[in-house]
Formats: structure tokens, C-alpha cells, sequence
């Protein structure tokens, strides 16, 4: 009888383990989705401020709790646009295309952007 009791208590944590960790596991989720839309929406407040660093700051923080994050990209490449740093806005459209390859915005800025560093075969691509 006393044998059989750690195998009663085995079982029933085997079943109480997938309920937990789904408990645990989805508001960690909903928390990255919370955390990117946050920083997405200050970062837009600071580009309205024209407060670029900070603003390329809060985009970065975005695009790290969600990689899919396009509007992030385009927006953080409009803003280090804006600091001429022209190579961290390619690599930000260039991403926005990967995940959204009919996304014009990020298109037409990757044309402008070739097109002015006389890179014409990539603009034409």
C-alpha cells in the first residue's frame, strides 16, 4: 500500500504539469505583444517630439519583444532617416520587405534609398 502511493502522486502531478505551465506560458506571450505595441506607440510620441534617438530607441525595444513587427522597422527607418544614418534604415526597410514583400512604404524607401547611393541594379531589383 505504501509503495503505491508515489506512483498516485507521480500521475497526478504528470496531469497538473501541462495546466500550469500553460498558465505560466500565455501571459508571458501576451506580455511581449503588450511590451512591442507600448514601445511602438512611445516611439511614434517621440517621433512626433523629433526626438529621433530616442524614438530609434523605443522602435529597437519593440522590434525585440516582436521580430514581426514590420510597422516597427519602417518606422525605425524613417527615424534613423532622419539621423542620416542611411545603413541602419536600409537594413530596417530591407527587413520590413522580408516580412511584408508587397509593403510599398518600405519599397518605395529602398528605391529612393538605392537609387541615391547609385546602386541602380538593387533599385531596379
Amino acid at each position: 500500500m505504501f509503495k503505491a502511493y508515489p506512483l498516485i502522486l507521480f500521475k497526478f502531478m504528470k496531469n497538473l504539469f501541462i495546466p500550469i505551465f500553460l498558465l505560466i506560458s500565455i501571459p508571458a506571450f501576451c506580455a511581449e505583444q503588450d511590451s512591442s505595441a507600448f514601445f511602438y506607440q512611445k516611439g511614434l510620441q517621440e517621433k512626433a517630439s523629433q526626438r529621433y534617438l530616442v524614438a530609434a530607441g523605443d522602435f529597437e525595444k519593440a522590434i525585440s519583444f516582436n521580430k514581426a513587427f514590420t510597422e516597427a522597422y519602417i518606422e525605425n527607418g524613417y527615424v534613423n532617416l532622419q539621423m542620416r544614418r542611411t545603413d541602419i534604415a536600409k537594413n530596417n526597410f530591407i527587413k520590413a520587405v522580408e516580412l511584408d514583400p508587397n509593403n510599398s512604404k518600405a519599397i518605395n524607401e529602398l528605391v529612393e534609398l538605392f537609387y541615391n547611393y547609385h546602386q541602380y541594379q538593387d533599385a531596379i531589383n
